[in-house]
């Protein structure tokens, strides 16, 4: 598809400020062990289930993930006023950079957080385009959460119920905050992250504080379309 596109205090510098407009233009990612975890492999996990279900394009068209087939995928519900939108720019970046071996990046909207993707369709659009030049693929929005959670993500939190990089930290920083937070198998936040291999199964799970420019990310991707 064509180019697309009061708060509580900020929390501390383990992690990144969650909470906000959009405006700040660099987010720092939680630390990260230098022992990292090895990336969990969901054992043959419905790979068919997630490319049937259906999707529809920010511009209203039909889509499955199937349209990627063979391609390393990563999924993501994104945000456009939230301290973390300025994810966008490295979303942009692990595109272009691995986009011509076979990777796509693809965005969800979703509003299940502080209400901090209000806009249309349209509008989201316009906003990704003029910040940040998004050329990636971008869905319509969905529900990530909840009662009316879009059947993807009621498969891929199934399929991987937790997140690789720091979760609970980020989870207990936002519950300081005084707001109420999931626990796993459900979304964390805005700005989550799913990695899925060429075979349709889904190779990894990142917390949304893990910058899609983290090396634990770009290992990921790298292994991935490697495989």
């Amino acid at each position: 598809m064509n180019a697309v596109q009061t708060a509580p205090p900020a929390p501390t510098a383990r992690a990144p400020a969650v909470i906000g407009n959009g405006e700040r233009r660099h987010v720092v990612g939680a630390a990260v062990s230098a022992d990292r975890p090895a990336i969990p492999r969901a054992s043959e996990n419905h790979m068919s289930d997630l490319q049937s279900i259906p999707l529809t394009t920010i511009t209203g068209g039909e889509a499955s993930l199937a349209d990627y087939s063979g391609k390393v995928l990563l999924v993501v519900n994104v945000a456009s006023k939230c301290g973390l939108t300025p994810q966008y720019e490295a979303l942009e970046q692990v595109y272009r950079r691995f986009h011509d071996q076979g990777f796509e990046v693809l965005g969800f909207p979703a509003n299940n957080f502080l209400g901090q993707e209000p806009g249309t369709d349209e509008e989201i659009v316009e906003f990704c385009n003029v910040n940040y030049s998004v050329s990636f693929p971008l869905f319509s929005k969905i529900s990530v959460a909840g009662d009316d959670k879009h059947p993807l993500y009621q498969q891929l939190t199934s399929l991987v119920p937790r997140a690789l990089g720091d979760p609970d930290g980020m989870r207990e920083q936002l519950r300081g905050h005084g707001l109420t937070i999931a626990d796993d198998p459900e979304i964390l936040w805005n700005f989550e992250k799913f990695l899925i291999g060429k075979d349709g199964s889904v190779v990894a799970r990142f917390a949304p504080s893990t910058t899609p420019d983290d090396e634990i990310v770009v290992s990921a991707i790298e292994a991935a379309l490697a495989s």
